[in-house]
This record gives structure tokens, sequence and C-alpha cells, in this order.
């Protein structure tokens, strides 16, 4: 651990840090079997849609505009079935005259994006899966809870070693009656 946190102090990456600290708790969670797995993800994406309406006090690092513009440009196509890869890059955010945000720091509005709310809907029963097979590891889901926290404002799964340790982890949680689940 002494690396990850080295490395996180030196980045000072906020959601970084969140992401990593909500790991560790997920994981005493684990261990101490306290709040059930379903109230942990819907606490956090109540707290995830809060935050986005409520601000940072701008230790979003401007994300929540550069979100707001994004929701602007939605039509009903692309509402219903997104637009593509690719689609935010080439229609990216100017945060201020010089800095054009080409990312949209969030996996889930990538997703969005990309697939509309069909593609999301679409995504949902394998989430309901997950939330509702029991933990039986204290790692591999602990570091999905920590990728879902990350994904909220980074672009966690276009970054390939992030995407390979996240689909590695959720194929083991996902496989049934494995000791892992």
């Amino acid at each position: 651990l002494i690396l990850p946190i080295i490395s996180l102090s030196i980045g000072a990456s906020m959601m970084g840090i969140i992401a990593f600290i909500g790991g560790v708790l997920y994981f005493l969670n684990l261990k101490l079997n306290i709040i059930k797995k379903s109230w942990i993800y819907l606490a956090s994406i109540t707290g995830m849609i809060t935050v986005y309406f409520t601000g940072l006090n701008g230790m979003d690092s401007q994300r929540f505009f550069g979100w707001s513009e994004n929701f602007k440009r939605v039509d009903l196509s692309h509402f219903l079935i997104g637009k593509g890869p690719g689609w935010f890059a080439t229609h990216g955010v100017f945060l201020n005259p010089s800095e054009l945000m080409t990312q949209e720091h969030n996996a889930f509005l990538s997703i969005f994006n990309m697939f509309g709310i069909l593609g999301i809907i679409l995504l949902l029963p394998m989430f309901f899966k997950f939330i509702k097979s029991k933990d039986q590891s204290l790692i591999f889901p602990s570091v999905l809870f920590a990728a879902f926290i990350n994904s909220y404002g980074h672009f966690t799964l276009h970054q390939s070693s992030v995407a390979i340790i996240i689909i590695v982890a959720l194929a083991i949680c996902l496989a049934e009656k494995e000791a892992n689940v």
C-alpha cells in the first residue's frame, strides 16, 4: 500500500484519493460486515448526483461545467441511442478561451454519450447481478468499488491498464460458483 499512497499524494488527484479511501472503507466494511453492498452503492450514487447539483466550491476542476455543457447538447436521438465513440472529443467544451475539455472525465457520462439511455439500460442487469451477489473476497469487490467511484470523475475505462484490472476483477466477481464472487 505504500507505493499507491505515495503516488496518490504526489498526483494530488482528489478523485483518485477519494476512490482509494472508498475502496479501503469498502474493504473494512466487508471485514466487519456493517452495511449491505446495495446500500453502499446506492449511497455512492446518491452522493455523486448530489455533489453534481450542489457543487464542490471549485474543487471539481471545472468538470461540472463541462458536464453541464454536454447535457445542453443532448437531443432526442443522443438521449435514446447516443452519438458513438469520440463524439465528445470532436465536440469538446471550452472551459476558458485557451483550455479545451476533450474527455468527459466521467465514465458514466462517456457511456451515455456513446450509447444513450438504451446502452445504460442494457448494462443495468449486469450491474444489478453484481450488486445482488454476495462478496466472498475482500480484494476484488473493493477494487471494483474504488473503480466505480473513480469512474465518476475520471475516464477510467479509457486507460488500458486500469481497464484490464477492472475487467479481470469484474470477471472474477461475476463468475458464478467461484470462491471470489
